[in-house]
């Protein structure tokens, strides 16, 4: 009975964390969505399932672009 009170314990912190709802990228905050610059390329601030992350969604120099 312990061990099964200790696991609902445990589960319920991990569920309870909360991932990050903005991007900080470079000094910056950017929300789900927005897209900002950054040198020559676009890039955007995403919502995943395992959290928030920063993609490169374009690169803006011919030279980098296939």
């Amino acid at each position: 009975m312990h061990l099964l009170l200790v696991v609902v314990i445990m589960m319920q912190a991990l569920l309870a964390k909360e991932v990050p709802k903005i991007c900080h990228y470079e000094g910056k905050d950017y929300k789900p969505g927005e897209k900002f610059l950054y040198k020559y390329f676009e890039m955007e601030c995403q919502q995943r399932p395992n959290g928030i992350s920063v993609v490169i969604t374009a690169c803006l120099t011919k030279f980098y672009q296939r």
